[in-house]
């Protein structure tokens, strides 16, 4: 892999994080090969905070992937900000696990 390369580094992570998803069974590859939520990703799902469902959220990483093929933001810059609303999430899920 070249460590230089926007590109590459994007479709890096792309992978990384699927490949995770499909791993911890909360996506799974349809026959026609579209990827699409398995129970436990549906388990999750309902479970999340409203904002981190919303289409405007996933634009946001869209944006977030642009910069970073055109150089404009770092790997690192948003795997910290991927870190943090990760933690974000995790203490409201164990702040709010005994009302769903």
């Amino acid at each position: 892999m070249q460590e230089n390369n926007p590109t590459t580094t994007l479709s890096s992570v792309i992978l990384l994080i699927l490949k995770e998803l499909m791993t911890l069974n909360l996506i799974q590859l349809t026959k026609d090969k579209n990827l699409v939520l398995a129970e436990n990703g549906w388990c999750l799902f309902d479970l999340l905070p409203k904002e981190l469902i919303k289409v405007t959220y996933t634009a946001k990483w869209e944006e977030d992937f642009e910069d970073i093929r055109r150089g404009e933001k770092s790997y690192d810059e948003f795997i910290n900000s991927l870190k943090s609303t990760m933690n974000k999430t995790i203490d409201y899920l164990i702040a709010n696990k005994n009302t769903s």
